[in-house]
């Protein structure tokens, strides 16, 4: 699963519609919330709005990436090439970290 924080410094709402990721055959954005007690995980079909002038954390129990069909080993250390697509501000290329098994966050601030 992948977990960041975006940050959008414009006057005017976005939304996150799709990522993509070079280790990944296939990236979706996932949410998992709690219904009539069961927690539960779904790809988000509609995307993840950014309000103007906020932040959204991808983050355990909530919005995150999931990573599929993966096309080789990862290993704790790793730095991959990815993007992410918004409906306003298009394409922005990220960096994935890989994090050890069972991370909940990133364990630093980067870029």
């Amino acid at each position: 699963m992948g977990y960041l924080t975006i940050r959008n410094n414009g006057d005017a709402p976005d939304r996150l519609v799709s990522a993509s990721a070079i280790f990944a055959g296939q990236t979706e954005i996932h949410q998992t919330k709690m219904v009539d007690g069961v927690m539960q995980m779904r790809p988000v079909t509609d995307g993840v709005p950014i309000p103007a002038k906020g932040t959204v954390a991808l983050e355990p129990n909530s919005y995150h990436l999931m990573f599929i069909r993966f096309k080789g080993p990862l290993k704790k250390g790793d730095a991959f090439l990815g993007t992410l697509t918004f409906e306003h501000a298009g394409n922005v290329e990220v960096t994935f970290h890989v994090e050890a098994m069972g991370a909940t966050a990133p364990s630093t601030q980067r870029d």
